[in-house]
């Protein structure tokens, strides 16, 4: 079995599985402790009633309790279903929900290292501020837009340079254009911008490594501030998709080689300083 982690959030007390008997907690516990990066316990049933040290009856009655529909249960999904049954063993069915969830502190931990990593590699980075300008945002990497809306730019009819956006003179958005042709009108970023089940399993596949809800709440932010049609997009899954996906690809070519096999930046960071 592969070293990683799962966090145990101090919510499970509240529970219906807390109100189970204590083998059937144990199990879920043993579960938890057991899952990959994309929620998936690879065991029998056996194997998993050895490592629990829970009799096999036992454990052959949690398991299927948590493969029924849980009315009182707070995630609503699957009608409060824990797991179902795969190739090889079990998936948690709401692993994906609460992998991405960040307390406060933890959040407050990724910014200061993100800050002191970028003022170590800053030159006189004592206040990284020179003529008022702060250089940490100056290092950011330029915000892209959806592939969609990009691959619209390449098409863009030459003309649309001599057009002004009505209300202030200025050039319009990229993709203005194309929402006039196409009859539809783009929207701002929707307040607040809640990660769907499909968003979250795209991010599992495709950004397994991402701190999710940091760059999630950078991208909301960023876009809150864009004013004017600059600020709308036609399909804001999509915007969002990229933009993880470009900083996914952004911190793999930054990534030390050695790291590679970590599950987070904070796991990267661990091994990085105690060489593990």
């Amino acid at each position: 079995m592969s070293a990683s982690f799962t966090k145990l959030f101090s919510s499970i007390t509240a529970s219906t599985v807390w109100c189970e008997d204590p083998e059937t907690k144990v199990v879920w516990i043993t579960l938890l402790a057991m899952t990959d990066a994309k929620g998936r316990i690879w065991a029998s049933v056996p194997g998993l009633a050895a490592i629990a040290r829970v009799s096999l009856e036992a454990t052959e009655r949690a398991l299927e309790k948590f493969r029924q529909p849980d009315k009182y249960s707070r995630t609503k999904d699957n009608e409060g279903r824990r797991i179902e049954d795969t190739e090889g063993g079990w998936r948690i069915l709401n692993y994906d929900k609460y992998r991405t969830l960040r307390d406060e502190e933890e959040r407050r931990e990724y910014k200061r290292n993100w800050i002191a990593d970028k003022r170590a590699k800053t030159p006189n980075s004592v206040d990284n501020v020179d003529n008022g300008v702060d250089k940490r945002r100056q290092s950011r990497p330029p915000y892209t837009n959806a592939e969609a809306e990009a691959e619209a730019d390449k098409n863009k009819n030459n003309t649309t340079s001599s057009k002004t956006d009505s209300t202030d003179g200025t050039q319009p958005a990229a993709g203005a254009d194309e929402q006039i042709k196409s009859g539809k009108r783009g929207t701002r970023i929707k307040i607040p911008f809640e990660l769907t089940n499909d968003m979250l399993r795209w991010a599992a596949e495709n950004t397994p490594t991402l701190e999710l809800s940091v760059e999630t709440s950078e991208f909301v932010d960023y876009w809150k501030g864009v004013p004017g049609a600059r600020g709308t997009k036609l399909d804001w899954e999509a915007t969002w998709r990229n933009r993880m996906r470009d900083v996914y690809k952004r911190n793999l070519s930054r990534q030390p080689r050695s790291y590679a096999g970590a599950a987070t930046v904070t796991e990267a960071r661990t091994h990085r300083k105690f060489g593990s």
